[in-house]
């Protein structure tokens, strides 16, 4: 699985909050998406696998007790100034792979900008709130789970900052008896 980020600037009144009805100044923001080698424009997974995992995603988030959603506070950044460069996302999601963060749900909110995109083989959707919330609804499900970061690095493209991560994810899922 590789994940790749792309930063670009975005109005925000403070490091962490989206803009609203207050003056903003631009800061530098981080897209976040993922997609597996080879995945491409293919989409990856047939349609039906495809649409297997969003109706069974949909379902638990339906079934699930209602959480409070995850607030920046309450997130692994409290402490975490908006980086800066492409260098300083890298320290933080190497920070976050040594923390397991997909076996966890632990992972940085804050280098996330509120409208990004996820989309692996199996599923997309927008919204870092919806990808914390989709990792706290598959955490539970995963069974002797181990996440290795094998490497991670800036992209090479001008015209965008991005990084490439690719990692390895073994696991067993746990099924509803």
């Amino acid at each position: 699985m590789a994940s790749s980020l792309t930063a670009g600037p975005s109005s925000l009144p403070s490091p962490r909050l989206p803009s609203g009805e207050f003056k903003t100044r631009r800061l530098p923001s981080v897209r976040c998406s993922s997609s597996s080698p080879g995945s491409g424009d293919q989409g990856g997974a047939p349609p039906v696998v495809r649409a297997a995992v969003s109706a069974v995603t949909e379902l638990l988030r339906a079934l699930s007790p209602s959480k409070k959603p995850r607030q920046m506070g309450e997130a692994v950044d409290t402490e975490l100034e908006l980086p800066r460069s492409v260098e300083d996302v890298v320290a933080v999601l190497e920070a976050d792979y040594q923390r397991a963060y997909f076996l966890t749900g632990n992972f940085t909110l804050g280098i996330y900008a509120e409208d990004c995109l996820y989309e692996d083989p199996t599923i997309k959707f927008r919204g870092r709130s919806k990808y914390a919330q989709n990792l706290d609804l598959l955490v539970p499900f995963l069974d002797s789970p181990s996440l290795e970061l094998e490497s991670i690095e800036k992209g090479l493209r001008a015209e965008t900052k991005s990084i490439m991560a690719t990692w390895t994810l073994r696991c067993f899922f746990k099924l509803l008896a």
